[in-house]
């Protein structure tokens, strides 16, 4: 099991609790580019190349990634199959 799939089933065993570090990284890691910040530097919006996909991603107290944009992110990565090995 590769470093990626190691975060991705991280992530997915434990949505509620997961560290916004790890969400964009996992993002990051399975092919999203950062399209731009808003907010003042609080919300990240994410694209999939060659795709409609837009993800924004934002920080909640205690370094945490909201949950339901975890949920989002990972069924992107199932939709698009987006894990692929290191």
């Amino acid at each position: 099991m590769g470093r990626i799939e190691k975060l991705y089933q991280k992530v997915k065993n434990a949505p509620a609790s997961t560290k916004f570090t790890d969400l964009i990284k996992l993002a990051e890691s399975v092919g999203l580019v950062k399209k731009k910040s808003k907010g003042g530097g609080h919300i990240y919006i994410y694209k999939l190349p060659e795709t409609k996909l837009l993800l924004n991603f934002q920080r909640i107290s205690g370094g945490q990634a909201k949950k339901y944009q975890v949920y989002q992110l990972l069924d992107a990565i199932d939709e698009y199959s987006l894990l692929r090995e290191d």
